[in-house]
C-alpha cells in the first residue's frame, strides 16, 4: 500500500495517471474514510464500509478528481487482498500527478 496526500481545496482538479506491472486497487478517500482504510489494513480485514473512490483490478488508469470541499483527501494504491485485485506481491508503477 502507497498514499499520497492531495493538497487543494474545494475545486481543486487534479490529474492522475498511473501504470504499473500488474493489477492493483486505487482509491480517493477523505480523512476519515482512509482512518478506516488504514484500521482495516492492519487488522487484516475489512468489516466496515469505506466511502470513497474505487478503480479496482487495474494496471492502468487516467483519474480526474475535482476535490468536493475542503477536506483532506488521499490517494491510495492498494497491493492488498484487502478489496478487488489479489495482489500481495510486488508491483512496480510510474505514476504522473497534476
Amino acid at each position: 500500500m502507497q498514499a499520497y496526500e492531495l493538497y487543494g481545496e474545494k475545486g481543486t482538479k487534479f490529474k492522475i495517471h498511473y501504470e504499473g506491472n500488474a493489477p492493483v486497487d486505487l482509491l480517493i478517500l477523505d480523512a476519515k474514510n482512509y482512518n478506516i482504510y488504514d484500521r482495516a489494513l492492519d487488522s487484516g480485514r475489512y468489516t466496515t464500509k469505506i466511502n470513497g473512490k474505487y478503480w479496482s483490478d487495474r494496471k492502468e488508469v487516467n483519474i480526474a478528481f475535482t476535490q468536493p470541499d475542503n477536506q483532506q483527501y488521499y490517494f491510495v494504491i492498494d497491493n492488498t487482498d484487502l478489496f478487488g485485485a489479489k495482489s500481495g506481491r510486488s508491483v512496480t508503477y510510474s505514476l504522473t500527478l497534476n
